[in-house]
Parts: structure tokens; sequence; C-alpha cells
């Protein structure tokens, strides 16, 4: 009985932590667009310009991917329908158009995930060989958790620029343009 009790708890839990979830958007001076969960973590000079961001899609190929820092990559890409200046959404369009059997809102998500993942593997990595370049007052075991930290992360960098090459060649296949990459 209290298994069971528990592990209703522990359910009830997931499923409010889930629907609670916001994710925010913003792109900064170089351009790049950057994606977090915490509005706390956005800079306060993009506060103004993040925009929150909805996924209307039941299906799982568009669904928030978390990385190691707690960010997340789902965008719908704007496509302008109507030759006018308002842009819309393919999931509001009358006719979705399909590249290898999946949408716009696909291609586009999947690649800004890889994306966003690479940057922040990138950044981790920047600011982890920073730190063991400085290594002179850090300890042994501190030294040593870094460089395991490091490896870890250049194969998960690694695993994640085959993901992207993957989906390159497969996109390549299905004719995606350019634009949604």
């Amino acid at each position: 009985m209290r298994i069971l009790l528990a592990s209703t708890l522990v359910l009830a839990l997931l499923v409010a932590v889930d629907a609670s979830c916001a994710v925010y958007m913003w792109e900064d001076e170089q351009g790049v667009t950057a994606f977090t969960e915490d509005y706390g973590k956005i800079p306060k000079k993009y506060r103004n310009k993040a925009k929150k961001v909805e996924s209307d899609q039941p299906d799982d190929s568009a669904a928030p991917v978390a990385d190691t820092q707690g960010t997340k990559a789902v965008v719908e890409p704007p496509v302008n329908l109507k030759g006018g200046s308002g842009a819309t959404t393919p999931a509001k369009a009358e006719k979705k158009q399909l590249f290898g059997g999946k949408e716009e809102s696909y291609w586009f998500n999947e690649f800004g995930k890889l994306k966003a993942d690479l940057r922040s593997y990138k950044d981790q990595l920047d600011a982890i060989n920073a730190r063991l370049s400085n290594s002179g007052s850090m300890s042994r075991s501190e030294y040593k958790s870094l460089e395991n930290t490091r490896k870890l992360l250049e194969e998960q960098e690694g695993a994640a620029r085959k993901r992207f090459e993957s989906l390159t060649d497969q996109a390549n296949k299905a004719g995606v343009p350019q634009d949604l990459r």
C-alpha cells in the first residue's frame, strides 16, 4: 500500500513539474539564439526581448529535449503563407509541406536542438579549459574532476556532432531547404 501511494505521489509530481515548464528564447547581439527554462538566467539586457516558446504539437517529434544546462530548443519556423508581412506557423497552415515524410517544424526543431546542444558543449568545454589553464591554485582532486568532466563533455559533443551529420544527410536526401536547418 505504501509503495502504491509513494509511486502515485511521484507520478503526480512529475506530471505537475512537466506541466509548469516554460521555455524562453532570446537573441543576443551576435545573432545567437539562446534558450532557457529559468527566466532569471536571461541576461537583464535581453529580458524585454525574451519570448515564451510554446509547442502546440502533441507528437513527440517536436517535444522539447533538455540539455545539460537545462536549456531547451523548440521553435516553430516562421512561414509567410499569404505573401503579406505577417508570419504564420506551419501548424496553422492549411497544407503542411513534408520533407522525407516529416513536417517543416520537425526539421527546424531538430536542427535547432542539435545546434543549441553543440553551442552548449562548446561553451562548457571553453569554461573547463580556462579553469584547467589556471590549475595552480586547485587541488589534485578538483583538477582530476575537471579533466573527467572535460572528457565526458568531449564524448557528448562528438555524439551530438554525429547526430548533426546524420540529420544533415537525412535532410539532404529529403530535399530540406537551408532555412529550416
